[in-house]
């Protein structure tokens, strides 16, 4: 086994290196889409609706949107997703 400078084998360095970069790359992928999607949609004037959980303050000069429900409904999509998905993936 060569160990590399850092007294680390450079075998296993090189392939956790290469995992990370192609996480880091497939998460800056997701975020390009996302930001896409976003923008697509507010060109359109698109907008998510208001859910009860959702709350607004609004006076002159300031308006402040906490989407409190709405982060709550995507979380649990988003939950559902990574559930089934891993599932599939463990073949169980």
């Amino acid at each position: 086994m060569k160990v590399g400078s850092l007294g680390i084998a450079s075998s296993w360095y090189g392939t956790k290196v290469a995992a990370l970069g192609r996480l880091l790359i497939g998460l800056g992928l997701v975020l390009i889409g996302c930001g896409a999607l976003i923008w697509l949609l507010s060109k359109k004037e698109v907008a998510l609706p208001r859910l009860p959980l959702d709350i607004v303050v609004e006076r002159p000069g300031l308006k402040i949107y906490i989407p409190l429900g709405t982060s709550l409904l995507i979380s649990l999509i988003l939950t559902l997703l990574f559930y089934i998905v891993s599932r599939f993936r463990s073949g169980q």
